[in-house]
């Protein structure tokens, strides 16, 4: 299946070479709308009813969105209480995911794969913010090639998800243990999530003022105990935001996942395909469901800290 590694390896290269060009001019532009170099035109509110025009597009848009967005999701939820078959209402959909019994499809215990998914992300969680710390704090401040640096960990942001577990396959094959344990999602999960993290923290870690950190250190504190007592108070609502996006991004990450899983591994948005796959579409939809109301929660924490973190 994975025989062709020099092919692969080409066509990742070059989606690596533009993915970061991209990201470095994306980065680069940012810093003169900043530095005030280019100017952000501001427009002036308008009347949406009075304005037949806006209104049009106003009304055009919102068609747009809940055909596309809203629908899809609300057959989702709808699909998850009926009946396939009857199309009466059920909690059946809902009870096989939480069965003891084996279920072929999926190759394990359809409660393994909520419980791998939600392990999975709380990992996550943790490593993507223990890198996206070091991280912003080593980019802090105004440094040469510091945009350079920033487009290179922005750059799982911009390639495929495949792309990255191909290169874990490519550099793990001769470590068969590694690649077949089940930490190797995660650490997958952590690398794509990244990108989110870096981005959410930084920009609160850049405008954080070190003098109460200065002041704690003046009362006697060790700065290792500043950090965790000072800094990591001040940055608070970042690292929420930070969790939040890694925690969602896990839970609905599928390339990567499917790439580099094993049965007893599976995951939800696995479990989802595999279920299509095999025409259980009540199941599925009760799957996709729980999915959908994960990245719910998720951006309804997000959207109420946004004032507070100025995120990508």
């Amino acid at each position: 299946m994975f025989s062709d590694f020099k092919m692969g390896s080409a066509l990742a290269l070059f989606q690596g070479i533009f993915s970061l060009l991209f990201m470095y001019v994306y980065l680069w532009s940012g810093n003169l709308i900043k530095k005030g170099t280019l100017k952000r035109g501001i427009a002036k509110k308008k009347n949406i009813v009075k304005n037949k025009t806006t209104l049009s597009l106003s009304l055009a848009y919102l068609i747009f969105v809940v055909t596309l967005i809203i629908a899809p999701i609300t057959v989702i939820f709808i699909s998850a209480f009926r009946n396939p078959l009857t199309g009466a209402f059920t909690l059946s959909n809902f009870a096989g995911l939480m069965s003891s019994k084996y279920n072929y499809i999926t190759g394990v215990l359809p409660i393994h794969v909520i419980g791998n998914s939600l392990i999975f992300a709380g990992i996550t969680v943790i490593f993507s913010i223990i890198f996206a710390l070091l991280i912003a704090y080593g980019l802090r401040g105004r440094f040469i090639g510091k945009n350079i640096l920033l487009a290179l960990f922005m750059l799982p942001l911009a390639i495929s998800p495949i792309t990255i577990a191909l290169s874990y396959i490519i550099s793990f094959q001769g470590h068969p243990a590694l690649l077949n344990s089940w930490i190797i999602i995660p650490i997958a999960h952590t690398l794509i999530a990244l990108p989110f993290t870096v981005r959410a923290l930084l920009p609160m870690i850049e405008t954080t003022s070190v003098s109460y950190v200065f002041v704690a250190e003046s009362l006697g504190m060790s700065r290792l105990k500043a950090f965790f007592s000072v800094d990591l108070n001040l940055i608070r609502p970042a690292l929420i935001a930070a969790a939040v996006f890694s925690f969602a991004i896990s839970m609905g990450e599928f390339g990567a996942a499917y790439m580099l899983y094993k049965p007893f591994f599976t995951t939800m948005p696995i479990a989802l395909f595999r279920f299509l796959s095999g025409r259980h579409f009540g199941i599925a939809s009760a799957m996709g469901a729980l999915l959908v109301l994960a990245s719910l929660v998720a951006f309804i924490l997000i959207d109420k800290l946004k004032k507070e973190v100025p995120i990508i």
